[in-house]
This record gives C-alpha cells, sequence and structure tokens, in this order.
C-alpha cells in the first residue's frame, strides 16, 4: 500500500488533465502551457494539486512531506483532530457528536421558515466569488491590510498570495506587502504544478482574517514574488459571463501537505480558538457560495446530512478521501473502486469528476443512452462525453434540462451506505458562455501519478452542502435550496 508521503508526492505530481481548449470553446478564458491556464493557478486549480514535491532553501526536493510536517509541529493540526474538539461538543449545527456520527442531526434546526438566516454562534461565515472552475473567498492579511480573493481548494493546504515583490505577476492586483505586523521567517519556498506552473517566495508569518464574524489567526504564508503560468488573467463565469481573477490559493487540506516551512490557515485558526469545532463545510453554487468555519449553518439545509467516513488510508492522512462505492443512473449502477485503487477524494479544487476509465465508460454510456439526453442533446448526444471540449449549446432552461435528462448518484460507504443524488445541471453538466453547457466526467486511469479510483471536483459539489468533520472523521452532504 502507498505510503501517506508517498501518495502525497503523487498528487502533486499529477499529469494535467487539458481543459483550457474545452473552457476557451465554451466561452471560458485559456491561457498558460499544456491547457492549465484558465484559471490563476495552473493546473492546481483545473486538475488538483499537479505540484512537485514543494522544497525549501535545502534543495531537498525528496523531502518527507509527513515527516517534515511532524517535525515542525505538524502534531498541531492532528491533535486537533484527536481531541481539539470534545465529542460531547456540538458541531457545525449545533448537533451532538452522536447525532453526527450516526448521520442525524435535530431536525428542528432545519430551515422551515421560523428560523433566523444566522448560523449558530462560533460558526464563521465567508461569502465566496467565482465560479466552476474558481471558487474564491475574501481574504485579509496583515493589519489594515487590503482584502484578496483567494481560491478556495480542500485539495491543498499553504496560502500563497502575490506579493509586492513580484517581478512577474502583471495585472495581479492588490498586491501583499509584508507590513508591521508581518514577520519576515526568512525562508524561501516553491511550488512547481503539472503543465509548467511555478511559483517561489519567502515565507512571512502574518495575521490573516476573513469572515463574520471576523475570525483571525497567525499563519506562516507563502509570498510570491516569482512565478511561472500561474496567474494567467481573469476567468469567466458560466452563462452570466462575469469576470473574476485571483491573487492567490487559500488551502483548507491537512497539515502535512503544507509547503515546507508554511502553516493551514484553518489548523492555526483552530489553534487560536480553541472553543471552535473543528469542522468546516462548503455550499458551491453555478456563481459565488458560502464557506463556513467552525461548523455549518442549518438553516441554510433542506434536509437532514447523511455521513460518510473518512475511512483508514494513505490518502486521509492529508486529503479527504472517501469510499465512493457506485455511481448509479436510473436502470444502471457503476462499480467504481479497482482491484488496486479503492480511494476517491473530494476537492473543492478540481474542475471535473475524474473517474477510472472502466466507470467513466459504463455511467456516460448509460447517461448518453437515456432517451430525455438523446432528446435534448440531439446529434451530440453520442459523443458528448468523449473529451472536455465537447460543449454544446442548449435553448432550455436549467430547470428544464433537469426535467429531462436522469439525475446521477453517488453511492458511499458499505455499512452504512449512503446516497447523495444530483441533478444533470449539477453533476456531469457545467454552464459556460451564452447558453452551452459542457460535460464535467472526465476518464482518468489510476496509476502512481494518480492513485486514486476518482476525484470529486466541484461540479459534482454543487450539489448540496457538504461538511468536512475532522473531529468525527467523516463528511456530510446535505440537500440545501436552490442556489439564488
Amino acid at each position: 500500500m502507498t505510503a501517506p508521503t508517498e501518495l502525497a508526492f503523487a498528487k502533486r505530481r499529477a499529469i494535467a488533465i487539458y481543459l483550457a481548449t474545452s473552457l476557451t470553446a465554451c466561452g471560458g478564458t485559456a491561457g498558460g502551457a499544456d491547457g492549465l491556464g484558465v484559471s490563476e493557478a495552473g493546473g492546481e486549480f483545473l486538475v488538483d494539486a499537479n505540484r512537485t514535491l514543494d522544497s525549501s532553501t535545502t534543495g531537498d526536493p525528496d523531502r518527507d512531506v509527513q515527516g517534515d510536517a511532524d517535525a515542525r509541529g505538524g502534531e498541531r493540526e492532528g491533535g486537533r483532530d484527536a481531541g481539539g474538539t470534545e465529542s460531547s461538543a456540538r458541531d457545525a449545527g449545533g448537533v451532538e457528536s452522536g447525532a453526527r456520527e450516526s448521520g442525524v442531526v435535530d431536525s428542528s434546526r432545519l430551515d422551515d421558515g421560523s428560523n433566523e438566516a444566522a448560523p449558530p454562534p462560533g460558526v464563521v461565515t465567508v461569502p465566496l466569488s467565482g465560479c466552476i472552475p474558481i471558487y474564491t473567498a475574501p481574504v485579509t492579511i496583515g493589519a489594515g491590510g487590503p482584502s484578496f480573493d483567494l481560491v478556495l481548494d480542500t485539495g491543498s493546504t499553504t496560502l500563497a498570495v502575490a506579493s509586492s515583490a513580484c517581478t512577474d505577476c502583471t495585472g495581479v492586483s492588490p498586491l501583499y506587502a509584508p507590513g508591521s505586523s508581518a514577520v519576515n521567517e526568512n525562508t524561501a519556498v516553491s511550488s512547481t504544478y503539472g503543465g509548467g506552473a511555478t511559483w517561489s517566495g519567502g515565507v512571512y508569518d502574518d495575521t490573516v482574517s476573513l469572515g463574520t464574524p471576523a475570525t483571525s489567526a497567525s499563519v506562516r504564508l507563502a509570498a510570491i514574488d516569482s512565478q511561472k503560468q500561474f496567474f494567467t488573467g481573469s476567468f469567466h463565469c458560466g452563462h452570466s459571463g462575469t469576470s473574476y481573477s485571483t491573487e492567490g490559493i487559500l488551502g483548507l487540506a491537512r497539515a502535512p501537505d503544507a509547503v515546507t516551512g508554511t502553516d493551514g490557515f484553518f489548523d492555526q485558526l483552530l489553534g487560536s480558538n480553541p472553543s471552535m469545532a473543528n469542522v468546516f463545510a462548503v455550499e458551491l453554487c453555478d456563481t459565488g457560495g458560502t464557506l463556513w468555519l467552525g461548523g455549518y449553518d442549518p438553516a441554510a439545509l433542506t434536509g437532514a446530512p447523511a455521513y460518510t467516513p473518512l475511512p483508514p488510508s494513505p490518502a486521509d492522512t492529508v486529503f479527504y478521501a472517501v469510499d465512493l462505492e457506485e455511481l448509479t443512473v436510473p436502470g444502471t449502477s457503476v462499480v467504481v473502486p479497482t482491484t488496486d485503487y479503492a480511494q476517491s477524494i473530494i476537492d473543492t479544487g478540481t474542475s471535473l469528476f475524474l473517474l477510472q476509465p472502466a466507470a467513466f465508460s459504463a455511467i456516460t454510456k448509460a447517461i448518453a443512452s437515456d432517451t430525455g439526453f438523446q432528446s435534448v442533446l440531439g446529434s451530440a448526444a453520442s459523443s458528448f462525453f468523449g473529451d472536455a471540449t465537447s460543449c454544446v449549446n442548449l435553448s432550455q432552461t436549467k430547470a428544464e434540462i433537469d426535467a429531462a435528462l436522469p439525475p446521477l448518484t453517488l453511492v458511499f460507504g458499505t455499512d452504512p451506505k449512503i446516497s447523495v443524488t444530483a441533478t444533470a445541471t449539477e453533476s456531469y453538466l457545467v454552464p459556460y458562455g451564452q447558453g452551452a453547457w459542457c460535460p464535467t466526467l472526465q476518464s482518468n486511469a489510476p496509476s502512481s501519478s494518480i492513485p486514486l479510483a476518482s476525484v470529486i471536483g466541484s461540479p459534482m459539489l454543487r450539489s448540496n452542502v457538504v461538511i468536512f468533520d475532522r473531529t468525527g472523521m467523516q463528511v456530510g452532504f446535505a440537500p440545501h435550496a436552490p442556489c439564488p
């Protein structure tokens, strides 16, 4: 079995999936080498952490990520997971841990029109901007500093932001200028992404703030002073065509994946706020969304969350690995795990739903054979899932498309087993350009580079509020009201 550090290394070396052409064809803005430049940070934002192993000034690219995290205080995050929040404490929605573990919540806290639109005490609400493939959170760095739009990514840990010392961050604004609250750690760090996207810079310990109520923590962050194909201009959202840009990345993965010498923001926030639950949640919409830290807002849900465990696996040390057993559409059930690769990960920083080839072939064949799918897509139905450039212009509304096309259901675990169902436009279709829809399912063969049966990216995560319970070692899915 692959060791945790080997998996982290393999994920960073994962090959890039060519998506720039499809985004250009469907109204996106492409840029960067090897089809990675549609976003601000190449492969990380489009395909998920396509990095080689990060290294510091030691010049040792083979540094043990897990070992280094432990040596520099990785137990901080691990300790929080193990018991930083008492098992009897209430999580995001005020749910006792016993109920949370069984996937049952207090239904009186669900939104029936009588609840206030505010989350429970202790939960921080962060509005998100952007869309597929990039969602951003407004983050303030430094005392009285400006707000930066940082990409929300559960597949990486380090906070990295373009700095005023950057020699090739043309067009990126604002830039981080270390002020009186910043401490220069005098450590050089760098990261390389699939397709050649890179950044390098220095480490500063500074105050990072976000959300309502405003909350902050001291974080060792990367101030980018040089980059290549990492910042590539603005991107455009869905059918609205609204333009967005970013100034860096906010990682929410676990501590061992942090670039050497840096911290994870959420881990530091937990350390600064001992009463905060080790839980965060996201609601991703076609445009914008919400991030909750320290829990979630039950008023945003229309049904009780169902939880699936984070099973013991190499991926779980760093990433949010789950047991995705099956995919189903009416009349067809497809097995996802293979003999050698059983795990899947949940990653907001991936713009596709990557599936091992046999599962991809079977589920797309079933969808393409559906009479409703054929009626709506016409002659494009048979070849729609052929590659990521197979976008089609449809005259129907989102509601009309969902009424005609089959939903997609994900079945997690075996005991207990939970099912998460999503409409077509919140699973295997994504809007781009004026009336265009593109496929989100992509075949990807598991290997030592990507040792996973699937990567569940942001397109699929729009269907539910997704709850990352790091104390209970589980991920929850809860239905929510339609996004505005």
